[in-house]
């Protein structure tokens, strides 16, 4: 993958048009933008082997794809097809980077969207069959 650095407070910036995880570094002011090329979910549903991919949508800006879940497995999503950057939900019901795993609660065929798009933090909804 390739990295864009910058300096805070200095010239402007330009990356390509995509997705980016950015890592900022107020003690150096820097920032590091790092290309999101796959989105993805994994977890006990498919023995964390693999990621069940979704797809980007242009006019939404949200990421949707399609599982299977049984009550009780917990998943999360992953970018890039590692373990660097992957989304888990914390005890407020907030996705947040390396959080803890996602709990399915009622067994299902669900369609996942992710926004990571609006707002001031990432957001997920799921839609039961």
């Amino acid at each position: 993958s390739v990295e864009s650095g910058f300096v805070l407070g200095g010239d402007n910036g330009m990356v390509a048009d995509g997705t980016y995880s950015w890592e900022v570094n107020f003690s150096t002011n820097t920032a590091v933008a790092i290309p999101v090329t796959k989105v993805g979910m994994i977890g006990g549903f498919n023995g964390w082997g693999g990621d069940v991919e979704m797809t980007f949508d242009p006019e939404t800006l949200k990421y949707v794809g399609e599982v299977t879940l049984n009550a009780g497995d917990e998943w999360k999503f992953r970018f890039n097809g590692g373990w660097d950057y992957n989304y888990g939900i914390n005890a407020e019901g907030v996705l947040v980077q390396g959080g803890p795993n996602i709990k399915t609660t009622e067994a299902g065929t669900y369609t996942v969207t992710l926004d990571m798009a609006h707002g001031s933090y990432a957001t997920f909804e799921m839609v039961k069959h």
